[in-house]
């Protein structure tokens, strides 16, 4: 009889111990998305976030709808190199939805960034080599 409560306790402390660990398993949070930038840097969506609200003077829901947008960027921006075309293409194929969420006031704001960003690709590509662009008036 002692023999089966031992028994049934340590069952019962393993069932909660798995019951524990799968849980916590899938209610972790999720680590933060590394975004590696020029100059060997990283930023995370909410580095990119503040860096928007600031410039663009996104209130609380603004920023609330953004996020979800710039996680799922931040996903395929990881994976391509800094200052790359193929990067400014993710940024252009996810910029309507970003606009749709400004208010009137706040895309012009916005096309100066996207503006930026186009620059600065055409000026340093990040293999290092000349873009084909030529900088200097002929």
């Amino acid at each position: 009889m002692e023999t089966f409560r031992i028994l049934r306790i340590s069952l019962l402390l393993v069932t909660i111990f798995i019951a524990g660990v799968l849980t916590g398993r899938w209610t972790a949070p999720r680590p933060p998305i590394l975004v590696p930038v020029a100059g060997g840097g990283v930023r995370t969506v909410d580095m990119a976030l503040a860096r928007m609200t600031a410039e663009l003077g996104l209130d609380t829901e603004q920023q609330a709808k953004f996020k979800p947008v710039l996680e799922e960027m931040a996903e395929q921006l990881a994976v391509l190199p800094p200052r790359s075309r193929q990067r400014f293409e993710v940024l252009q194929q996810n910029s309507p939805r970003l606009r749709a969420i400004l208010r009137p006031e706040q895309r012009g704001a916005y096309d100066r960034l996207l503006r930026q960003a186009e620059r600065a690709v055409e000026r340093k590509p990040a293999n290092g080599r000349s873009s084909g662009v030529s900088q200097e008036p002929r």
